[in-house]
């Protein structure tokens, strides 16, 4: 082959014979086309070349090296094969250990699972905000005979997401939510029989809602919520009466009337459908779901009379005034009373425990206890970052809530009138998750972001934590400052 990789690659090994080899498995298995010499700039030869060149291909199984082989693809259409020094690698935990001659099973993984089985096959590909760009592969269906579990989302992933994934039996879980993926939903997800959570929300698909999605009668959770869907709510949904629990179909552009079939959906405890176009009021027989705890909808253009949520977008500003107002202090500790801050919210309602919607509704009381009071701070782990880089924040909190949430903001802000927060996640690290946590070390980014607001323009900030209760918000805690520039 005229791009044959070098015969004494940095292994110490031959490859000559390696890549003969794998070259005739994948071109004999119908894996790669028969010209992927021509390009080698492709993910596919990449990952060809990379693999060839492994000094433990020939303990390899058949198996084994294509399962290397698919996940290398992965890599290389992802960027998880980013070349960065050392340093920067370890300050951001990116991907340790993908494309290096190592187990497999070790690579870096958002679950705390296993990936692997007790054979060393791939059951789970989890990574998840980790700002992973390009697209996914059509090589992952070459994982058919043991991947269950998918997750990927809060990344920045984009086109189409491939039919191929069709191709997943056995596959459990699918979530590619908070990424930038288009094109029309594959009908060939409704292949996926042993599918139980299907999240694509926050996405860009468009077209409308497969019927095929109905035939996923495994399914629990059915998120496909802020995206630019269009069309009708398919009536075949009443397919998933048995075992559907979650289904968020917010923010979209859906017409037509809301089928009665929604009222099949026996088991039901979260149903979102607010911010549409839907025509008519809502099924009446919805109130008489048993299981149903969340339910929200336009409320003035459905006629709602059980609803738990309104889903129109509020408009409504915090405006009480604080008692008095922090000062930035070294320590990261304000040094003055709470103050006023504002709720960090999206249109979309709260699904727990799988939505991606980072609102919440409005609680009736004050929390009684002051976290303040052992509250140890939050501080910025750089005091300088370039324009577009990671904001790598942490903070401590021996009180913590699962309404706790850190807000980025100018350090000339008016504290005494803090507006909505342009950067901003839940204090477990996303604007999606919903958990209590005591100490957290985080970076703020792009998926962090309001519109427009990434990357941050040249100045300087601070980062506060504070509590989505009751008004007045209080900010718990504030950083001393740091600063954005092109270059640091």
């Amino acid at each position: 082959p005229t791009n044959k990789p070098p015969d004494t690659p940095s292994g110490g090994e031959d490859t000559g014979a390696a890549y003969e080899e794998l070259l005739s498995l994948l071109l004999g298995r119908g894996i790669v086309s028969p010209d992927i010499e021509n390009d080698p700039d492709t993910p596919q030869y990449q990952s060809l070349v990379w693999l060839s060149r492994d000094p433990n291909y020939d303990d390899y199984t058949e198996d084994r090296v294509i399962q290397r082989y698919a996940l290398a693809v992965l890599a290389h259409s992802t960027g998880a094969a980013e070349q960065l020094s050392s340093r920067e690698r370890k300050r951001r935990g990116l991907l340790d250990g993908w494309l290096e001659y190592s187990d497999e099973c070790t690579w870096y993984t958002s679950s705390s699972s296993d990936v692997c089985d007790e054979s060393g096959r791939y059951v789970t590909i989890d990574i998840q905000d980790w700002n992973l760009g390009g697209s996914l592969p059509p090589e992952l269906a070459l994982l058919s005979d043991s991947l269950r579990n998918l997750v990927l989302n809060g990344n920045r992933l984009r086109s189409f997401i491939p039919p191929e994934l069709g191709s997943l039996s056995l596959l459990e879980t699918l979530r590619l939510s908070q990424n930038r993926f288009d094109g029309r939903i594959a009908t060939h997800l409704g292949l996926l029989n042993n599918l139980e959570i299907l999240d694509l929300g926050f996405n860009q698909l468009t077209g409308t809602i497969a019927t095929e999605v109905a035939g996923l009668q495994s399914l629990v959770v059915l998120n496909l919520n802020n995206n630019e869907l269009r069309g009708t709510i398919p009536p075949e949904i009443s397919n998933l009466g048995d075992t559907l629990v979650h289904l968020a179909l917010n923010d979209n552009s859906l017409t037509g009337d809301i089928p009665n079939e929604i009222t099949d959906l026996n088991n039901l405890q979260t149903l979102t459908l607010g911010n549409n176009d839907f025509d008519g009021d809502m099924p009446r027989n919805i109130c008489r779901l048993r299981e149903l705890e969340v339910l929200s909808l336009d409320c003035e253009a459905q006629g709602c009379q059980c609803c738990t949520e309104c889903a129109e977008e509020s408009t409504t500003e915090v405006t009480s005034e604080p008692t008095s107002v922090p000062t930035r202090a070294a320590t990261g500790e304000p040094t003055g009373a709470p103050v006023a801050a504002p709720v960090p919210i999206t249109a979309a309602p709260t699904v727990p425990p799988m939505t991606d919607s980072p609102t919440v509704p409005p609680a009736t009381a004050a929390p009684t206890d002051k976290p303040t009071q052992c509250m140890t701070g939050i501080q910025s782990r750089s005091s300088c970052y370039e324009r577009g880089a990671d904001i790598e924040i942490s903070f401590s909190n021996c009180d913590p809530q699962d309404d706790d949430w850190v807000g980025l903001y100018s350090a000339s802000e008016d504290f005494s009138n803090l507006p909505n927060p342009p950067i901003w996640s839940w204090a477990c690290g996303t604007r999606n998750c919903r958990d209590a946590v005591n100490s957290m070390r985080m970076p703020l980014n792009e998926m962090h972001a309001s519109n427009n607001a990434w990357p941050l323009r040249e100045g300087t900030y601070v980062v506060i934590l504070a509590r989505n209760s009751a008004q007045p918000y209080t900010a718990f805690a504030v950083s001393s400052e740091f600063t954005i520039q092109d270059t640091c």
